[in-house]
């Protein structure tokens, strides 16, 4: 049992972690995405890793919202069915990125410290 717990207060305490280091990040990125003129490594690098924590840290996050999204496109049906699998497919690929990003924050691949997935954070809005 108390293993158990550990294990729950240590996912949750990286998960509040990874939130925290990418607000940083969102901040100074905002600022900085008005003035296209200067290239600005230390902003570009901190937003690669606040993002690069928190997708590896809120990856899982990605199960559920694919019911959720398979759910409003397709009826219930399909989210209940194809929904889990769709999410589990996406949390995967969004945690490979996540520790991909956290691992090379410093590069400044791909170009700009653009991010790879769209949306960039799990629960945020696609813009594509």
């Amino acid at each position: 049992m108390k293993k158990i717990l550990k294990i729950k207060l240590s996912a949750l305490i990286l998960g509040f972690a990874a939130i925290v280091m990418s607000v940083p990040g969102e901040a100074s990125y905002r600022i900085a995405a008005d003035d296209r003129s200067r290239d600005d490594y230390g902003v570009g690098m901190t937003r690669k890793l606040g993002r690069g924590v928190a997708n590896t840290g809120l990856g899982w996050v990605e199960v559920f919202k694919g019911v959720q999204d398979v759910g409003e496109e397709d009826g219930f049906w399909a989210g209940a069915t194809w929904g889990p699998i769709y999410g589990t497919l996406n949390a995967v690929r969004r945690t490979a990125v996540g520790l991909y990003e956290t691992a090379t924050f410093p590069v400044a691949n791909p170009d700009h410290f653009e991010p790879i997935l769209q949306p960039e954070f799990v629960m945020q809005q696609d813009n594509s």
